[in-house]
């Protein structure tokens, strides 16, 4: 259409184009629309929804099972619940990006409570380093829930004499990550 691939007219007051298609590149997924040659493009959307809405389910599920020891009916509703609420932010934003954060949150969840727990840290690190690398704006609302996360945690689970040496290993992490 005679645009530049670096900056556009055609959102607003003009936008840098170059930009808008790395975010929207950044999610592993995403890797899926090189088969757009082959398949519609649609129907690759509709399956990054599908795979990122069910992601958003089963890594919920893996947070209740590990920190609740839940097998039951539990386990598998409220999961449901939470996939079906990260279907509707993608229906209302119309932006697939956020669904990676929406897989991610139980994830980072999981590794505060760990790190709170049993002291394991490798995980909590992997996933905010990718959270922080893929994800822009959700990221940091992300990370500012989980230090509210993390410090419910430190109230619920921790001792007094413990809370400082949690708290350095707690920041050790996040600044790997970062």
């Amino acid at each position: 259409a005679g645009e530049s691939i670096f900056y556009s007219w055609n959102y607003g007051m003009g936008m840098n184009t170059a930009l808008l298609n790395a975010y929207y590149a950044y999610s592993p997924f995403n890797l899926l629309y090189l088969l757009c040659p082959i398949v519609d493009e649609s129907i690759v959307t509709i399956l990054l929804i599908m795979i990122k809405t069910g992601l958003a389910a089963l890594c919920f599920r893996g947070f209740i099972c590990k920190t609740y020891n839940s097998e039951g009916v539990f386990s598998i509703i409220i999961p449901l619940c939470y996939s079906l609420c990260s279907y509707q932010i993608i229906y209302n934003t119309q932006n697939i990006i956020w669904l990676d954060a929406m897989y991610v949150l139980p994830m980072i969840f999981l590794g505060v409570y760990l790190l709170i727990k049993e002291g394991r840290w490798i995980g909590l690190a992997f996933w905010y380093a990718f959270i922080f690398a893929t994800q822009f704006y959700m990221g940091y609302m992300i990370g500012i829930i989980s230090v509210a996360y993390f410090v419910l945690c430190l109230m619920l689970y921790c001792s007094k004499d413990m809370v400082i040496k949690k708290c350095i290993r707690y920041g050790k992490t996040v600044l790997l990550s970062v």
